[in-house]
């Protein structure tokens, strides 16, 4: 009997390419707190990567060393915060997986609740014959411990390369900004009194005046980064030695069920991956079973969308929500855009919260900000601003199954699919949209007569924008994209919401006549 084999394989790619991109991801890591000439001059980035991997070279020639570094960068950046990477370096520092790409994939695993059977197969390709017994039976306490020293090791090599840093822009020769001393001259031809062509002098750091440069803009910014010392080895203090608990993995589909926090209560020392579920009978219809296990999931991770959408849209797009989410039927969201207007700009691609994923806008061509989202431009006869809408009425939608990035129309086909359809129409629709915000502002403010008509009157004047929010999980084995999140603008995306027919009332049955008898 041969045993099933998954088609996933550890990543594994070209060491000293690795190696490359390494260094020019610590030198992009290191450029927010420093400016580029002490980093090249002091070789810091080098000396990092070199010293990083010459603690995992000598016994794992084969490592995804470029995505380890970036994953850990980030993990340095969010401050030591709980995340999927997190737990991924965790699981291969511990020992637990023999390669980066491995603990990558076999995180993507148990987060996706892959069953035993999946979970074996993926293992026996790393050459793990008692997979499952390897599993339940492994020393995490023991392998937390290793976790612990080895990212202790690598963030004592950041903090020496970060000491050398200050020190050489500490050192640096200083040249006073009222006091610039003439250039030295420069010929063409030496004349003959003086045969030596006069040598070139060595960058200045220029001081500049007390009163400092103005506020706002790129001089505020090279200044505060300049003045900055010590901010890196600030941020790498709060860094915690103890990288994860390992025994207490938290998957980030699963992070709210209040079934999976029972498990962990139950069996603190093993990982959650489910039973492989009975196979079906012969004279079982099973036609429709891949898609009743998507919606159920769907239905499940809803919710956790729904949140995750939120804290985007406040946090990194800078919105306010104006209502609270239903518990009914209703409104997903409704948004007001805070000053100023066209930030960000451009849209963040990349976003480590709510878990590290990356976030698309559909279609491309209408990312804000763009000058069709100033609904106000042409009645007030002046020119088209870039900016976002100010009001964004918003609907989220969980999809489980992996769907290509680049496939826009593919994401958006699947949003559409699962939008309802109701009495007034599908919905985002126009009337099934313009009915619900009153319903959704009364219900927010209720007596607040005032507060809730100026709303109205300011979505009226300004107009709104209607986005749907996707969630979607990564491609399989990328650590630094575990979602993919999408906004999807319906009328940009020619999203047609209108013809579809309106679902019919039920009608209550009616009470026989009273005649009086």
């Amino acid at each position: 009997m041969s045993i099933p084999r998954s088609p996933i394989k550890p990543i594994e790619i070209d060491i000293k390419a690795a190696a490359r991109k390494a260094v020019e991801d610590i030198t992009n890591f290191l450029a927010i707190w420093y400016p580029t000439d002490p980093i090249t001059q002091t070789r810091a980035a080098l000396e990092i990567a070199g010293r990083w991997l010459s603690r995992i070279d000598g016994f794992h020639d084969a490592d995804d060393f470029s995505n380890l570094v970036r994953d850990f960068l980030l993990y340095i950046q969010s401050g030591g915060e709980r995340s999927r990477i997190s737990d991924q370096i965790g699981h291969y520092f511990g020992g637990f997986m023999p390669t980066y790409g491995a603990a990558c994939i076999f995180m993507d695993m148990v987060a996706d609740r892959r069953p035993w059977s999946e979970v074996q197969a993926f293992m026996h390709t790393l050459s793990y014959g008692g997979a499952r017994r390897y599993i339940e039976t492994y020393d995490w306490k023991g392998s937390q411990k290793k976790a612990d020293a080895e990212v202790k090791a690598w963030v004592d090599i950041l903090k020496e390369q970060a000491r050398t840093l200050d020190t050489a822009m500490a050192d640096s020769p200083v040249l006073l900004a009222q006091a610039n001393p003439k250039p030295a001259p420069v010929y063409d031809v030496p004349p003959a009194n003086d045969p030596v062509m006069p040598k070139p002098r060595p960058p200045l750091r220029v001081v500049p005046p007390v009163s400092g440069p103005g506020v706002g803009g790129a001089a505020a910014e090279a200044a505060e980064r300049a003045a900055g010392r010590g901010v890196l080895l600030r941020l790498l203090a709060v860094v915690p030695e103890i990288l994860v608990v390992i025994i207490v993995f938290w998957p980030t589909s699963t992070a709210s069920d209040d079934t999976m926090d029972a498990y962990y209560k139950a069996h603190p020392d093993k990982l959650p991956i489910p039973e492989d579920k009975a196979e079906p009978s012969a004279e079982s219809n099973t036609t429709n079973n891949e898609c009743k296990a998507q919606i159920e999931d769907n239905q499940k991770n809803g919710a956790t969308c729904e949140i995750d959408g939120y804290w985007l849209m406040e946090r990194v797009l800078n919105y306010k929500r104006l209502v609270d989410p239903p518990k009914g039927k209703g409104l997903d969201g409704l948004f007001e855009k805070l000053t100023p207007f066209g930030e960000p700009n451009p849209m963040p691609e990349m976003v480590v919260k709510p878990k590290p994923g990356k976030l698309i806008f559909l279609p491309p061509a209408s990312t804000p900000p763009q000058p069709t989202y100033d609904f106000t431009a042409g009645a007030e006869q002046r020119a088209a601003a870039n900016t976002y809408p100010k009001f964004v009425v918003f609907e989220a939608k969980h999809i489980s199954k992996t769907i290509d990035e680049n496939d826009g129309k593919g994401i958006t086909q699947e949003a559409k699919n699962r939008l309802g359809r109701t009495c007034d129409g599908k919905q985002m629709g126009e009337k099934w949209t313009d009915r619900r915000i009153p319903q959704a502002l009364e219900r927010q403010y209720g007596k607040d007569l005032k507060t809730r008509t100026d709303k109205e009157e300011d979505i009226k004047q300004y107009r709104f924008a209607r986005w749907i929010f996707v969630c979607l999980p990564g491609p399989v084995g990328n650590a630094q994209i575990t979602r993919l999140y999408v906004l999807i603008d319906v009328i940009g995306s020619g999203m047609d919401l209108e013809s579809t027919p309106p679902k019919p009332r039920q009608s209550k049955p009616s009470a026989p006549p009273n005649n009086g008898y």
